[in-house]
């Protein structure tokens, strides 16, 4: 009846025909369908032409003519079919049932079996029937007003519960603690309690909480349309109970149910999880913001009755088993940052001994679970992550990954506590080449302990940075540290990729010792029969025996026979360490370029992840060998000496050891079986050196922590105050009271709160109610006692009175005030970029909302065509099936494919962050060059040498600069670069791109030497002994060459340039060449100057902007920059201009007519154009006179926008620097910019800054949004919703290391000034 046929993209058949026959030999072919197609993939065959014909074969004859017209490959190539299905059903058997759609899907889902290398993926679509025979529904006229639906609970101890096969709808209140569509509320032990079978439907907020409650079973149910989350498990100290083959979909575009309740912005997900410890079994997440999110650090100390009483990032899973989570918008399964531990709790799961919560047992053993929990039989597909940041103790087995945009996201771990699991066995992870979503890319963990992935596939295409990345954001906070990690590979298979596809990556989205310190092993043939591989870039492991340099298919990695491992120095931050032996170079050769920054030569660097924790050293080294360290060792403090890992020895079966020589102090073997006991992946040493049974190491002054050291013996007193200072570092502020206390040691009560700091301890509240709270430490709460009822019902007794802060600002300089936003351009982004890191390329911003009002620009075929031939693309094929998808407009280059946007497009399908495949540019509306709005005169640049343009001669070069190429200077200058190495040098500091590869001598004396062949990096050194003649400056280089260019300052010139000017010169307000501000007139440019455009003036002047040199140098005077040059527009009415973001300079024509000149022309908003400005009083003579350009102090700024403060600044100094003012009604008006964590994210990223975490509680203080840039990478305090005026402050300042972020206004006195005085020098002129 239906035949289905995918073809591939570029080999397949414009016009074919299906026939059909029956099964005896002299049957008749009878034509079934014909077709004519314009592109590749999925193609519908209807059976219309011969309906009631028994069919039993198919055929499929393509036209050949056709295959000739196609503009994808030429018809020999040939046809390539992926795949062929056929629906039908034997001869006279009954019709099936069959459900057709009203109307059709808006979005492109996969269904049914997808095979991808052999591998079959059940990709069922999810068919739900929400009718029941018993109805409950809250009331129709008001809902959907006001979100107030029908709530139920069974409430308390005793209560139960028993509802199956019953729709309820309209249900649930927004943002009310207790008010649910079905909730069990504090009944304690329920087996006995049940919902099955149930429907659900559009639910204000979770329709289905387990609170206080344990034993219960909610069991296949569906969840339709429910507002932030489907499913939740409230306190965190719900334990055993059952939620399985429930489905929870949110239907509609991304996004459509996320929405704050009771607080939680960030709190999307179909099963929301503070509770860990229950059975999820066999359950379905689709379309939600995140799948399954288990928040653990976001409540570390449970809600409600269970704050202080659990520790929800260490409570272990119960069984988790067969769940699927696909069409999810961020993560399908989401574990965050678990770390299951043997937690010690009662029967309603408070935990009774709080040091069960610890990292380590009383014995300093790891308290990790054991056995660890399993991830078992999970299904992902179509989700933009799937994984965690931070897991350990939880292993994956029998996952599956299809489609996603990662195949797995993951910070860093640890080494198992149970000694027997695997990080990731019997797995696959897997990309349908076609389907449009998804990348294939294992973004994995680092951190000093062994990661196991054992038994696992990768199959499928596109491969993005690589099938299996390790040292994912290695060195950023948030990351496993140091980079060292140790990945053992057993039978691991790469035979399902393209035979090009990259096999490995040393580090991704990484700082630079993630490109460096990985180490890949493996006892198979998994790195193709080599027992370990090291970064390419640790060049010194070529000297080594059985070592050899592989291809980019290894990530150039140098591949091993021998073992090679990972040694950590647990230390203080002293400074550089150093290491030599077999595998390093000598320090006379050491590359200190980036990333390697002496790392071939043993320079070991103190990670601490961009000043969040301290991590120690690392570096990879080989076992057996013989080693030095030196270091310059804190006698007060510890060093260990960690090498390998026992499991790591254990799976090999053989020993493992190195010889260190410890600065020639000492020497010692460090061993894979060494004592671990206190010794932290994450948190360094535990315990003082004295009491660990490790060999190397060095002891500073005795501590101890309170437990019996390993050798036995009792309990020891409590170490000497730690002196040391700082503050806590949550990654979520925390619903406890907590302070910094120097007293504290691993394993006292309330220590360790924030994971990172032994001395951030909690205290006054629940399990640490003897902790007393100092008042003389700020605390983000202070316990007061109320004798009236609390609103939040989690605070029965007490409650807690947010101390408001005295937030501030980042800091700026006074010369860099805060950028402003500044119209916009298209870019092509590179393969596999997301718009927001093309847009932040370029200092601009993507955002989704002035990508939407642009997008009528590029949504037919001509106006893309257009877009990207005009940025340097080609569009020979266009196809607009997948209009509507977030990384579309989209252009493949290879082939020259491009996926047009739709011409009517909902905002919440345009998003900036996604990544395009690999092989794929996304077209992106970039917003905003960033100007500076009183920026100071540049200071002259100096004499240096300089990479012209390619294609350019040194002169354009030069003046490029704000410099002159002089011959003889150049001459002189020669014996700086007459050999390959001083070439080298000097090409590498130019940072052009390109560097030296080999060099040709022959030419040392042509016009255009010295230059660089860019695309191969052929050097050509000049001959120092030739003459001064036969240097010529102003020669250009072959398009595919940059000359290298001595460029000379000229003696005591200021950065002003001097240029030929022929009008009267009044001894004030002489005529000069102006740039106009962002996007306006010269009419506006020359007014705000005193002066006037007179188009007359103007055209006589255009011989003097209209060769690059030219415009360069006059350009470069008035404080911007030509780098490149379209003179395709020289007659434009807004030409001459700059486009200011990159560099772009138009140059005018200067045999145009006057009447194209347009004084009051405006230009685009990223564009400044370059005016002709004459004095008020125009002479009707002209004689030629010599004019020195200066930049003069600017004008106030014109346009009302957002602005970061000085440190510790109010909005009315932080305005009245950049020549506006803060009023607090126009700041009220634009608060809605600001009041929520990606809002004001986009805003501060603009001004510069960035926001990694968020405080929303003070949005209503009067100098909040404020942000704090040195905290943890960014701590940013929201403002909150529909603020009353009377809550903002411009007057307000705020605290030491912060900065308010303000709105900043025109005032419109100045406005209606400049206004009449434009007016009147309107009238003057004419």
């Amino acid at each position: 009846t239906k035949v289905h046929i995918n073809w591939d993209g570029s080999r397949y058949a414009p016009i074919y025909t299906i026939q059909g026959k029956g099964p005896g030999e002299n049957d008749t072919w009878y034509t079934l369908s014909d077709k004519n197609i314009s592109w590749g993939g999925w193609h519908e065959n209807d059976n219309t032409q011969c309906p009631s014909c028994e069919v039993t074969m198919i055929r499929i004859t393509a036209d050949w003519a056709s295959m000739q017209e196609r503009d994808t490959e030429p018809a020999w190539a040939g046809l390539r079919i992926w795949e062929v299905e056929v629906y039908g059903r034997p001869t006279d058997a009954r019709s099936p049932d069959v459900i057709e759609l009203e109307e059709p899907l808006t979005t492109y889902h996969l269904g049914g079996n997808k095979t991808v290398s052999g591998h079959i993926f059940q990709t069922a679509a999810e068919v739900v029937n929400l009718e029941r025979s018993i109805l409950i529904t809250g009331d129709y006229s008001t809902y959907d007003d006001d979100l107030q639906g029908i709530h139920t609970a069974i409430m308390n101890r005793g209560a139960l519960a028993d509802i199956r096969y019953t729709r309820v709808e309209k249900c649930g209140q927004r943002d009310l603690f207790g008010r649910y569509c079905w909730h069990f509320h504090l009944v304690g032990k329920c087996p006995t309690c049940k919902y099955i079978g149930n429907a659900l439907v559009d639910s204000a907020q979770s329709a289905i909480t387990i609170h206080g409650t344990h034993d219960t079973l909610t069991s296949e149910n569906i969840v339709w349309l429910s507002f932030g989350t489907a499913l939740y498990t409230e306190d965190g100290n719900e334990m055993n109970n059952t939620i399985s083959r429930n489905v929870l979909v949110c239907p509609g575009e991304a996004l459509s149910c996320s929405a704050t309740w009771q607080g939680k912005v960030a709190a999307q997900a179909g099963l929301y999880l503070i509770g860990m410890t229950n059975h999820i079994l066999e359950n379905r997440m689709v379309g939600y913001e995140n799948g399954i999110w288990t928040p653990g650090t976001h409540h570390p100390n449970g809600q409600g009755e269970a704050v202080g009483k659990i520790c929800t990032q260490y409570a272990p899973f119960g069984e988790f088993r067969g769940n699927v989570c696909h069409d999810n918008y961020r993560f399908g399964l989401y574990l965050d940052n678990q770390h299951p531990r043997n937690l010690v709790r009662d029967a309603d799961g408070f935990v009774t001994d709080s040091s069960s919560c610890n990292e380590f047992k009383e014995d300093g053993s790891d308290n990790g679970f054991v056995p660890a929990n399993v991830i078992q039989d999970h299904f992902d597909w179509h989700n933009m992550f799937v994984g965690q940041y931070a897991m350990g103790d939880i292993s994956f087995v029998r996952f599956k990954s299809l489609n996603n945009a990662h195949s797995m996201y993951w910070k860093t771990s640890k080494n198992f506590a149970d000694n027997v699991s695997h990080h990731v066995v019997n797995s696959i992870f897997a990309n349908d080449a076609g389907d449009p979503y998804g990348t294939l890319q294992f973004f994995g963990p680092s951190g000093p302990f062994t990661f196991l992935f054992t038994n696992n596939t990768f199959a499928g295409s596109p491969v993005g940075s690589a099938a299996l990345n390790a040292g994912q954001h290695c060195g950023k906070v948030g990351a496993g540290g140091p980079c060292d990690v140790q990945y053992l590979l057993t039978n691991v298979s790469w035979s399902g990729l393209l035979s090009s596809a990259k096999r490995i990556r040393f580090g991704v989205n990484a700082e630079n010792e993630g490109s460096v310190l990985p180490i890949f092993t493996a006892m198979d043939g998994s790195l193709k029969g080599y027992r370990s591989m090291v970064s390419g870039l640790l060049d010194g492991f070529l000297d080594v025996e059985g070592c050899v340099a592989l291809g980019a298919l290894w990530d150039s990695a140098i591949a091993c026979d021998r073992r090679v491992r990972r040694l950590n120095v647990k230390a203080a931050n002293i400074g550089l360490v150093n290491i030599s032996g077999p595998g390093y170079n000598d320090k006379s050769i050491m590359n200190m370029e980036e990333p390697v920054e002496g790392r071939d030569a043993g320079l070991m660097y103190f990670e601490d992840n961009e000043g969040s924790t301290s991590r120690g050293y690392g570096t990879p080294v080989l076992v057996g060998e013989n080693y030095t360290i030196i270091g310059d060792w804190d006698p007060d403090s510890d060093v260990v000496f960690e090498f390998s890992d026992f499991r790591m020895q254990e799976l090999w079966g053989e020993p493992e050891n190195v010889t260190l020589n410890i600065s020639g102090e000492f020497i010692c073997e460090a061993t894979a079986d060494d004592s671990r006991l206190f010794l932290s992946t994450y948190n360094g040493i535990g315990s003082w050196a004295g009491n660990l049974g490790v060999p190397c190491k060095i002891e500073g002054p005795e501590w101890t922590s309170p437990s019996p050291s390993p050798s036995g013996g009792g309990g020891a007193p409590e170490p000497a105050p730690s002196n040391r200072t700082g503050s806590c570092e949550f990654p979520n502020q925390p619903s406890l009271p907590y302070f910094w206390d120097q007293t504290c040691w691993l394993g006292k009560l309330g220590c360790l709160a924030d994971g990172i700091n032994v001395e951030c301890r909690y205290c006054g509240v629940g399990a640490f109610i003897d902790v007393i709270c100092p008042e003389s430490t700020t605390q983000p709460y202070t316990p007061t006692p109320t004798p009236s009822p609390s609103p939040n019902p989690y605070y029965t007794t007490t409650s807690y009175q947010r101390v408001t802060p005295t937030p501030t600002t980042p800091a700026i300089s006074t010369t860099a005030l805060a950028p402003i936003n500044m119209g916009g351009e298209w870019v092509l982004a590179g393969q596999g970029e997301s718009c927001d890191q093309a847009c932040e390329g370029l200092y601009m911003v993507c955002d989704e909302a002035a990508f939407q009002s642009h997008n009528g620009e590029i949504d037919t075929n001509d106006e893309m065509n257009t877009v990207v031939t005009d940025l340097g693309g080609t569009c020979n094929t266009f196809i607009d099936l997948w209009g509507s998808e977030p990384d579309v407009p989209v252009v493949v280059p290879g082939s020259g494919t491009c996926y047009k946007t739709a011409g009517s497009r909902e905002l919440n399908t345009f998003v900036c962050e996604r990544y395009a495949n690999s092989d794929r540019q996304r077209l992106c509306w970039c917003s905003g060059g960033v100007q500076t709005t009183a920026a100071p005169t540049p200071a002259p640049a100096a004499s240096q040498w300089v990479a012209a343009d390619l294609g350019g001669s040194c002169n354009t070069g030069c003046a490029a600069m704000g410099l002159t190429c002089d011959a003889s200077d150049f001459h002189e200058h020669l014996s700086e670069l007459d050999t390959a190495s001083e070439l080298t040098s000097i090409v590498a500091g130019l940072e052009m791109g390109s560097n030296c590869v080999n060099f040709n001598t022959n030419w040392g004396s042509a016009s255009d030497v010295p230059n660089i062949k860019a695309d191969t990096g052929l050097c050509f050194p000049a001959d120092s002994t030739r003459s001064v003649g036969s240097i010529d400056c102003s020669v250009a280089a072959t398009a595919d060459k940059h000359r290298i260019c001595w460029c000379t300052a000229s003696s005591g010139e200021s950065p002003a340039t001097t240029v030929a000017a022929t009008t009267a010169a009044p001894s004030t307000g002489a005529a000069q060449w102006v740039l106009a501000d962002y996007g306006a007139s010269c009419d506006t440019g020359c007014s705000s100057e005193g002066m006037l455009c007179d188009p007359e003036e103007f055209v006589q002047r255009y011989s003097e902007v209209d060769t690059s040199s030219e415009l360069a140098a006059i350009v470069s005077g008035l404080g911007a920059t030509c780098s490149s040059y379209n003179t395709y527009w020289g007659s434009a009415s807004d030409v001459p201009n700059v486009l200011v973001s990159n560099g772009l300079c138009f140059p005018a024509d200067a045999s145009r007519a006057v009447s194209t000149v347009g004084c009051s022309n405006t230009c685009s908003d990223n564009k400044r154009r370059l005016c002709w400005c004459t004095p008020t009083a125009i002479t009707a003579t002209a004689t030629a006179t010599t004019r020195t350009t200066t930049t003069t102090t600017p004008a106030p700024a014109s346009s009302s926008h957002w602005a970061l403060a000085g440190e510790s600044e109010s909005c009315d100094a932080g305005c009245a620097s950049l020549g506006l003012a803060c009023d607090a009604a126009a700041f009220q008006a634009r608060n809605g910019d600001v009041d929520s964590e990606a809002e004001i994210k986009a805003v501060v990223e603009t001004l510069g800054s960035t926001c990694a975490w968020y405080i929303t509680a003070w949005g209503e203080a009067g100098d909040v949004p404020v942000i704090m840039p040195a905290n943890n990478g960014g701590l940013c305090f929201p403002s909150g919703k529909d603020r009353a005026v009377s809550t903002i402050s411009c007057s307000a300042t705020t605290g030491a290391g912060k900065h308010r972020v303000c709105w900043c206004s025109s005032p419109s006195s100045l406005m209606q000034v400049r206004a009449e005085e434009i007016s009147e020098v309107h009238k003057i002129a004419k």
